[in-house]
């Protein structure tokens, strides 16, 4: 994951900023992340400010990080009820397409595109 933020300090994504969490001790906690979203002005949420956490497993690559809106924003691929209430659910994160090389960049895009085409044909059940 270290790889991962240095690979973001170079290429860093429009419109997001995210980073790990410290820990209690001041450590660097790669497995948890906070970050926004500035959403475009030609989206639904114009200028909006979207905070979102996301927990990677110790497994990654092999397996996918989570990542939760919070607080919750109305949006087709957001669950908005229940334990998993805030889950973002993005087709490249699903264990069925889960691919080693998506970078965490990869995915930070991913949730601009949401942001900027909330389509109901993409929703949590697809």
């Amino acid at each position: 994951l270290i790889d991962e933020c240095d690979y973001l300090d170079e290429n860093s994504v429009d419109n997001i900023i995210a980073f790990p969490i410290q820990d209690a001790k001041g450590q660097t906690d790669f497995a948890h992340w906070k970050g926004e979203i500035t959403a475009p002005v030609t989206s639904d949420y114009p200028g909006a400010v979207i905070k979102f956490t996301m927990d990677v497993p110790i497994t990654f690559p092999t397996d996918s990080p989570t990542i939760h809106f919070d607080p919750i924003i109305y949006h087709p691929r957001v669950l908005q009820t229940g334990a998993m209430a805030g889950l973002i659910c993005l087709p490249i994160l699903h264990t069925s397409k889960w691919n080693i090389q998506v970078r965490i960049s990869n995915i930070f895009a991913e949730l601009v595109r949401i942001i900027l085409y909330p389509t109901v044909t993409e929703g949590l059940d697809k």
